[in-house]
Parts: C-alpha cells; sequence; structure tokens
C-alpha cells in the first residue's frame, strides 16, 4: 500500500497544484489566456479518458513516473473549471474591489483573498484526487502497463490474475489488494 498511496498523494498535490493555479490566474485576470485554456480544459474532458490512458501510458512504457504524468496531464481540467468558476464569482465581491480600490497588488489580491475563499474546494479536490490516482495506478497496473517490480495494489491484481488466482481458489491473491482499494475508495 505504500507505493500505492505515495502515488495517489504525489500525482493529487501535483494535479490541484496545477489545476488550482491555472484556475486562480485564469478566472482572476481572464481575457484571452482564459478563453485558450478553457476550451484546452472542454478538449480534455471530451476526451474518453481510459482509453487515452492506456495509449499514453503503453506509448511512454510502464513505470511509477508514467503513471504520475497520466495522472497529472488528464486530471487537472475538472479542479481547473471549479476553481475557475469560485475566482470568477469571489473577485465580484465588495472586499476585492476594496482591496483594488485601495491599491493591493493583484498578487496580493489573490493570496490573501482570493485563495482562502476557495482554499475549501482545493482541500475537498485532494482528497478525492488520491482516490482518482490510485484508481488510476491499481487499473493501469492491473492491466500490465505499470512498473511490475513495485509491489502495488494494482500489480498484485495483475499478478493474481495472470498466474490465474481466481480458477485455482487463491483468494488471498485478490481479496487483500481489491480490499484496500474499496475501502480506500
Amino acid at each position: 500500500g505504500r507505493i500505492s498511496l505515495f502515488i495517489g498523494i504525489v500525482a493529487s498535490l501535483a494535479v490541484v497544484a496545477l489545476g488550482s493555479t491555472i484556475g486562480i490566474f485564469a478566472g482572476y485576470f481572464g481575457g484571452i489566456i482564459d478563453e485558450v485554456l478553457t476550451r484546452v480544459a472542454d478538449i480534455m474532458l471530451v476526451l474518453p479518458q481510459l482509453p487515452l490512458m492506456i495509449i499514453l501510458a503503453a506509448l511512454m512504457g510502464p513505470g511509477m513516473n508514467t503513471i504520475l504524468f497520466v495522472v497529472i496531464v488528464l486530471g487537472w481540467t475538472h479542479i481547473y473549471r471549479q476553481i475557475r468558476a469560485l475566482t470568477l464569482s469571489v473577485k465580484q465581491y465588495s472586499f476585492v474591489e476594496a482591496a483594488k480600490a485601495v491599491g493591493a497588488s493583484n498578487i496580493r489580491i489573490i493570496i490573501q483573498h482570493i485563495m482562502p475563499n476557495v482554499a475549501g474546494i482545493i482541500i475537498a479536490a485532494f482528497v478525492m484526487e488520491v482516490v482518482v490516482a490510485i484508481l488510476v495506478e491499481s487499473g493501469l497496473s492491473f492491466l500490465g502497463l505499470g512498473n511490475l517490480s513495485q509491489p502495488t495494489w494494482g500489480v498484485m491484481l495483475h499478478f493474481a490474475q495472470t498466474d490465474a488466482a481466481f480458477t485455482w481458489g487463491a483468494w488471498w491473491w485478490i481479496v487483500p489488494p481489491g480490499l484496500c482499494i474499496a475501502l480506500l475508495g
């Protein structure tokens, strides 16, 4: 479980940091950059995620870095859209307008006024993204696209499937990793 949790936490930190940063800046500043980022996010959301993950993982080769890359590239869009929408709302509040009126810099407004108001969404997105990253890692490892030399829950299920554990009645190969994934989810 250590490697699965590591992948989940690192990937979710990167996804949340990337999506939140881009969402806050795009929502606060707007303009052409906001339009381009929103269109990129829309395109990424329309693409089928599972086939795209499998293709990316197969092209890049097995490994922890591949899984981290796949999760980060495909995971930032949901958080970006949530944070951008909330930032668009918060920047209209009177305390943000007052900060602008007294001459506060944009970075100061973002750090002191916008970020505390979107922190709840960021924390909730982090918790949910840990589970998503572990499920992606488990799924790709089960398909043989992860690093098979590292003992993750997905690799354990992969070897249980390839060694016909279910046929032999070796439930202890299947139930513990499957139960850990289910309980974490």
